[in-house]
């Protein structure tokens, strides 16, 4: 702004190149001093909202420091139970393998006792020939005898 002089002297070239300075210094000083200040509050302003921002992301930081020192906890505890179960599993396993051998074992004792008692059995099917056999010769030779009995009967009278 520029200043109106209340009275009205003729300026001297001297004076007047002064004086527009002064005015000009004082424009460029008003000027400025409103930039500057308009820095100050934007720069206010801006800080402000930085410090809201930052308040904002260290809340959400801690949140998820929080998080994870859960979430590493858990991990941590299925880690410990993820090698429970590996132990078992290697127990389990030597424990399949110790029964696949005994099966094994029963298997080749399965046989070898189908094949003995296919054995037995064609001696029981001889047997029962030779049984049969037998009793044939026995129900001849009972028959001869109560023949010969009941004629020694019929001799002596009885």
């Amino acid at each position: 702004m520029k200043k109106k002089p209340s009275q009205k002297v003729k300026p001297t070239p001297e004076y007047d190149s002064k004086r527009e300075q002064n005015v000009l210094i004082e424009e460029i000083y008003s000027v400025v001093k409103k930039v500057a200040e308009q820095v100050t509050t934007m720069k206010e302003e801006i800080l402000t909202e930085v410090r809201t921002e930052i308040g904002g992301v260290k809340s959400e930081l801690d949140t998820v420091k929080m998080a994870v020192m859960e979430n590493s906890r858990k991990i941590d505890g299925v880690k410990t139970e993820l090698n429970t179960v590996k132990r078992e599993l290697n127990t389990v396993k030597r424990e399949l393998n110790t029964v696949k051998t005994e099966v094994n074992t029963v298997k080749t004792a399965v046989v070898d006792n189908s094949r003995q008692i296919k054995q037995v059995d064609a001696k029981v099917d001889n047997l029962d020939v030779r049984m049969g056999r037998v009793e044939k010769k026995l129900d001849t030779n009972i028959d001869i005898h109560e023949k010969r009995i009941t004629k020694l009967e019929e001799k002596i009278g009885v």
